[in-house]
């Protein structure tokens, strides 16, 4: 046997554990069913923060003194509806992609340095649900779920 451990499991003979199997592998071949639903999940979450003005719980950092003077009482990140009404899903058989096509979105998502000279400072107020590492936890949670139901079918 030379200096290793091995354990060997053999699924023989188990019928219904082979048919949930076959079963699975072909719902797994077209994940578009269960990656709308994820879509749609990360869009609904998307417009809950728009409307919350928050992420996670956390509220978006304040406008600037100035900023509230010239905005008044208006909603952060939605002077116009461009940003939030640009929201778009694309889904295939193996991806499900959610995002926006306005340039000036990662600056806000992000946060950084923006305008002439990189002078002013805008701070982060991601309305999508993600951060650096991917979704946020319970998002993530949510899809996952989604997917292990829709597999096992």
């Amino acid at each position: 046997m030379g200096d290793y451990m091995q354990v060997v499991v053999t699924l023989e003979g188990d019928e219904a554990l082979h048919r949930q199997l076959e079963k699975m592998g072909k719902r797994a071949q077209d994940l578009r069913p269960v990656l709308e639903v994820a879509a749609e999940t990360i869009v609904e979450a998307t417009e809950e923060n728009f409307e919350s003005e928050s992420w996670g719980g956390k509220p978006w950092t304040p406008w600037s003194a100035a900023t509230a003077a010239r905005r008044g009482k208006g909603k952060k990140l939605q002077n116009t509806g461009h940003l939030a009404g640009s929201i778009t899903t694309s889904v295939s058989a193996t991806e499900a992609a959610v995002g926006t096509n306005m340039v000036y979105a990662p600056i806000h998502q992000f946060g950084g340095r923006a305008g002439r000279g990189h002078k002013s400072v805008i701070p982060a107020r991601p309305f999508m649900p993600m951060g650096s590492d991917g979704l946020a936890g319970d998002i993530e949670e949510r899809i996952m779920e989604e997917v292990g139901e829709y597999l096992m079918g």
